[in-house]
């Protein structure tokens, strides 16, 4: 791989990437973004994300997932050769499953002590659950996030985009790199058993459950926030307005500054008790501007907002762009065929990583800053330049800096 030593958190941290899916997928991309080398190993037909969609979009999200790892098939031998040489395995094949093959973390902990095995399910692999079956739609159910969409009166309304699988992935990672800080101390590895539950439990019901759990009072009813999800000229805007400070500011926005001073309106639950109201003059303000006219104001205010962005839109955004600039593929060798008719190579930069530039944010009228704020600068104190030094990571027992992957 070509890429700096030292300069990635990860660089020299062995992967091996026995998954499916989206959280185990999205949980060894993040690990391979920080610098690790990640070897994709799939069956014999290539990983079922590789038909995911239909025409153009067919294997896009496999591409975004795996980019920046290499790929091959390996059977059970060779993945058991490459144990050895490994820091992390990422699984997600069930409960039992990779030990039936003489692969489950108990063979892992015998080929090498210092490496950790993270297994993703839905239940985790112990309890009476273990062996249920589930989908990212029954886990969010389960966990509570789906009682608390929509609106009241009406069905529940499950959330989007999948992403229960998503959280698991991001929680995988941090898990992850858990134990591999702790096995680089101790010399010894883990098995980390994580559920997918669990992880999406805390993250996606809106904290009624958690709150529930300490106040004994389970709130489930479904709520709409005030303000939400607003109509403009040419499409919606997305507002997310919790503090007192940012319902002020917003009234502000919106030419309502008595509303700020009404009580009734100071918390969420008074706003959505009087959600028409409220509403009405909401729109009355969205409805006669364009979105970008919208966000541009309500970042005078430093109000959490968003333009409703489809493909298109969340294309030509701004923020997309630079979001985009920083999931460039790394650099590195090619890939090896993974199955028959996949592309034999993954297109890689042969170039070291270098820091993209970010442009400058774009200046706001005068007239319209004004609208909010007084011209005359306010001077900030600068923040300190001092850099925080943190020792460096123990280097595992015995273990060499070179490494190369087995055949």
């Amino acid at each position: 791989m070509h890429e700096i030593p030292g300069r990635y958190p990860f660089h020299g941290v062995r992967v091996l990437d026995l998954s499916t899916g989206i959280a185990g997928g999205y949980c060894t991309k993040l690990l391979a973004d920080a610098g690790a080398d990640v070897i994709k190993i799939e069956p014999s037909r290539g990983d079922p994300l590789r038909g995911h969609g239909a025409g153009v979009r067919r294997g896009l999200l496999f591409a975004f997932l795996h980019t920046s790892k290499r790929s091959a098939v390996l059977d059970d031998d060779e993945i058991r050769s490459n144990y050895a040489t490994a820091d992390l395995v990422i699984e997600s094949a069930g409960p039992g499953a990779l030990a039936a093959r003489s692969l489950g973390p108990d063979d892992l902990s015998v080929a090498n002590p210092a490496a950790t095995m993270v297994s993703i399910s839905p239940f985790g692999h112990t309890g009476p659950w273990a062996a249920r079956g589930a989908t990212e739609f029954t886990l969010l159910a389960a966990g509570g996030s789906t009682a608390t969409r929509g609106l009241p009166g009406r069905p529940f309304v499950n959330g989007g985009g999948r992403i229960g699988e998503w959280v698991g992935g991001v929680s995988a990672a941090v898990a992850a790199a858990a134990a591999l800080r702790r096995a680089r101390a101790t010399g010894r590895g883990d098995h980390v058993d994580l559920s997918l539950l669990e992880a999406v439990t805390p993250t996606c019901s809106n904290v009624q459950t958690l709150w529930g759990s300490m106040s004994g009072s389970y709130d489930v009813e479904p709520r709409l926030e005030i303000p939400s999800i607003e109509v403009t000229v040419d499409g919606y805007v997305g507002f997310c307005i919790f503090t007192g400070q940012q319902w002020q500011d917003f009234c502000l926005l919106i030419g309502e500054p008595s509303l700020a001073e009404d009580p009734e309106f100071a918390t969420m639950g008074g706003r959505i008790e009087h959600a028409e109201v409220i509403r009405a003059l909401i729109r009355s303000y969205t409805a006669t501007r364009t979105t970008a006219e919208v966000v541009e104001d309500a970042a005078l205010l430093r109000l959490p907002v968003a333009h409703i962005g489809n493909g298109r839109t969340s294309r030509d955004s701004t923020s997309s762009s630079r979001a985009a600039c920083t999931s460039k593929t790394r650099a590195a060798g090619s890939c090896s065929p993974a199955c028959p008719g996949a592309s034999t190579a993954m297109p890689r930069d042969p170039s070291p990583r270098r820091p993209h530039s970010v442009p400058p944010p774009r200046q706001s009228a005068p007239s319209r800053r004004a609208r909010f704020w007084p011209t005359t600068p306010t001077t900030r104190p600068p923040w300190p330049t001092t850099p925080t030094t943190r020792p460096p990571w123990p280097t595992m027992p015995g273990r060499s800096p070179a490494y190369a992957w087995s055949t």
